[in-house]
């Protein structure tokens, strides 16, 4: 009976410590899943965050590209922007010769935003104009490039020409417009015409801030305007995504007056 007994605890144990490599193969598949899953979760959150940097990286690049592109049009233009003259050799009084007919740069900003003056030292909010991005096309700046017209004594003449530029904003996108107005450009001016609705130059635009400086002359008493520096900055953000913004600012020096309206 006793050897009996011996055995029957014998295969009672046996059969326990069965069980329990069963049970601890069964928290092992668990915890094996719980790890597996935690990974598959941690490297997807890992490939969406990459793929969002490489995203947010691609469209940093394509709007510094498109900003480069549109201040080196913008600059060009500014500095060739001129009073409108004319000169006449064949009038009989000298001093009628020469006929300036003054131009200006108008911009427009009529809605406002809070944020740092870019044109300061000042990093504290201030109540800004700008030209808020909406449905509905508005024109944030224009002026005139011309060409000196001109009639020699001999009979020549050279009539010049004279393009309107035009930059209008519309629903988040600034065209860029080169309207021939007057005369007609030889070939070597090298100018291009750009007709309405003109060239798409700038997307995702939130708002654009215009501001200037008067230039004077101190050889006039009192100093005498003699052109001014258009301070231009562009903010850019696509409606869907808050977490891309980008910034861009230029200060251009012009030979003629601007008007905020």
């Amino acid at each position: 009976m006793k050897f009996k007994s011996v055995s029957g605890y014998g295969i009672l144990k046996h059969y326990i410590n069965k069980t329990n490599r069963k049970a601890m193969s069964l928290m092992e598949i668990l915890i094996s899943v719980a790890v597996i899953g935690l990974a598959f979760t941690l490297v997807s959150q890992m490939i969406s965050s990459g793929t969002k940097n490489v995203g947010s990286s691609m469209w940093h690049s394509e709007r510094l590209r498109e900003s480069q592109l549109f201040f080196k049009m913008l600059r060009e233009d500014l500095h060739k922007a001129a009073d409108l003259v004319s000169v006449d050799y064949t009038v009989s009084n000298p001093s009628n010769e020469l006929t300036t007919t003054q131009k200006f740069i108008t911009y427009s900003c009529p809605a406002s935003e809070n944020f740092p003056d870019p044109f300061s030292n000042v990093n504290a909010p201030v109540s800004l104009k700008v030209a808020k991005s909406t449905t509905a096309s508005q024109t944030v700046i224009s002026f005139t490039v011309s060409k000196l017209s001109k009639k020699t004594s001999s009979g020549t003449s050279s009539p010049g020409y004279q393009i309107q530029v035009k930059l209008n904003l519309e629903n988040g996108k600034l065209y860029y417009i080169r309207q021939l107005t007057s005369g007609t450009p030889a070939p070597e001016d090298d100018e291009s015409i750009i007709a309405a609705p003109g060239r798409l130059i700038l997307t995702d635009v939130d708002f654009i801030h215009i501001s200037h400086n008067d230039v004077l002359s101190e050889i006039y008493t009192p100093p005498r305007k003699i052109g001014s520096v258009i301070n231009f900055f562009v903010r850019v953000k696509p409606k869907d995504d808050d977490f891309k913004k980008a910034e861009f600012k230029q200060s251009i020096k012009t030979s003629i007056e601007a008007v905020g309206l």
